[in-house]
């Protein structure tokens, strides 16, 4: 078994790499909108074929491009900003939240599972002060 520090700060280490992959994938969202934004009947026509993006009303496509753009610069920024967090119990929660957002991602879900079953450890909680009353 592997000392309380070491394994904390590998923790903490696959937590950060796990924040700047998700923070990379959700700034490749942002561009990738921004790009159907400025190119769009390239862009959709290529992803949809030319026969549907003629039905489908301009509208639809200035909605599905600014929803995107906003959760792909929201959650870029945000998977940074929660690494400066610091650590305390806010700190801990944010961390939890985090993780089981990339729970719900095909391709971030075997890595927030081993990342979230660390992160409720005591000794996780316990870097955080985390740990309820009476829990040791």
């Amino acid at each position: 078994m592997m000392p309380e520090s070491n394994r904390c700060r590998r923790v903490w280490a696959v937590y950060v790499v796990y924040c700047l992959l998700s923070s990379a994938m959700n700034l490749g969202l942002f561009l990738f909108s921004l790009s159907a934004r400025m190119n769009r009947e390239a862009v959709w026509s290529a992803w949809i074929g030319a026969d549907m993006y003629a039905q489908v009303p301009p509208a639809t496509f200035s909605l599905m491009e600014f929803a995107t753009m906003a959760i792909g610069a929201f959650f870029c920024v945000g998977d940074v900003a929660v690494l400066f967090v610091p650590r305390d119990k806010r700190g801990w929660v944010v961390g939890v939240v985090n993780i089981a957002i990339g729970l719900g991602s095909c391709v971030f879900t075997p890595l927030c599972v081993w990342l979230l079953v660390m992160w409720l450890r005591i000794d996780i909680r316990r870097e955080f002060q985390a740990l309820p009353p009476g829990a040791e």
